[in-house]
């Protein structure tokens, strides 16, 4: 057997068991078909720059508290260090060379299959709110989803390399849409662009921290805080899969390099994955390798939906 071929059985291998780890047929607190699935990617973040992930300084207090309650993989790493294909991998559940987007400003074929399409089909009510104009419908991105929100209010451009809107107001909008969607079965896209390049968190997390990208970090944190507070108001917690991750990290200085997309160190590859399912609250920590390609099967698998086979 080829050696590329013997590679690509173990990643299966180890999707599988990493898959069944978490979600173990004979526990029954693990059993529950989510009613709301709930994806947030926050952008640019480093999972060694979170506290739950044993950073010194207390940048991320509420997804602290969410990972107390939920599955914390320590590490999972991007499949590609740029925004759009990332995006792209954590969508479709494959890898740059199979969905075809192996930079930004390309677009995915509409030949993909997403995971909101597929959940489109379960009957899930599909909503998208985005940060950064990379992700705009027109690269192809908002396959399978019923409201995509890229109108930017007020686009931001002083605090980044590209048009983006501040987390505050990303949060508004889900958080408005999430109210008027209560009784529906639903998934939930939620993009945070705060940490990306150039670092200018607003007050007071502006002053909190040594470091800017920390302050940025903290800001994207308090808006998760806001959202998972209100599923928490409207009961719609507990009965929710939902997932803290990042598209890829960033270089701060490492190997005389700041920065991403050009580089494969584990400083920008290495993002956050936390998994809460439905009916979970316990604390679980998990070691093993996994990426951003293992949210969309497991993802199903929790929904008891059938996994493609690509």
């Amino acid at each position: 057997m080829k050696p590329k071929h013997l590679i690509l059985i173990s990643a299966l291998v180890i999707t599988a068991i990493i898959v069944l780890a978490v979600f173990r047929p004979n526990d029954d607190t693990l059993s529950a078909v989510p009613d709301n699935i709930i994806l947030i990617s926050i952008d640019t973040i480093r999972a060694d720059h979170l506290s739950c992930y044993g950073y010194q300084h207390k940048t991320t207090p509420n997804i602290d508290a969410f990972a107390n309650g939920a599955v914390l993989f320590e590490n999972c790493f991007s499949n590609v260090p740029m925004t759009l294909p990332a995006h792209a991998s954590m969508l479709t559940g494959v890898i740059p060379p199979t969905h075809g987007i192996h930079d930004n400003l390309m677009v995915l074929s509409d030949s993909a299959v997403t995971l909101p399409e597929i959940l489109q089909g379960q009957e899930y009510t599909t909503y998208g709110v985005i940060s950064a104009e990379v992700l705009n419908r027109q690269y192809g991105i908002s396959q399978g989803f019923d409201v995509y929100d890229d109108t930017f209010e007020k686009e931001n451009t002083e605090a980044s390399i590209v048009a983006e809107r501040t987390g505050d107001e990303t949060a508004r909008h889900a958080l408005k849409w999430l109210d008027e969607n209560q009784a529906k079965k639903k998934f939930m896209f939620v993009h945070f662009f705060d940490p990306h390049s150039y670092y200018r968190p607003p007050p007071p997390y502006d002053k909190l921290f040594r470091y800017a990208y920390d302050g940025e970090i903290a800001f994207a944190d308090h808006c998760v805080g806001q959202f998972i507070d209100k599923l928490k108001s409207l009961g719609q917690y507990d009965n929710s899969l939902i997932i803290i991750t990042g598209d890829h990290a960033e270089l701060l200085g490492e190997h005389d390099e700041i920065g991403h997309s050009y580089f494969i160190y584990q400083n920008v590859l290495r993002v956050p994955l936390i998994v809460k399912p439905a009916g979970h609250s316990k604390a679980v920590r998990i070691a093993d390798n996994t990426s951003l390609i293992d949210i969309m099967p497991t993802v199903l698998a929790q929904a008891g939906i059938e996994i493609p086979g690509n």
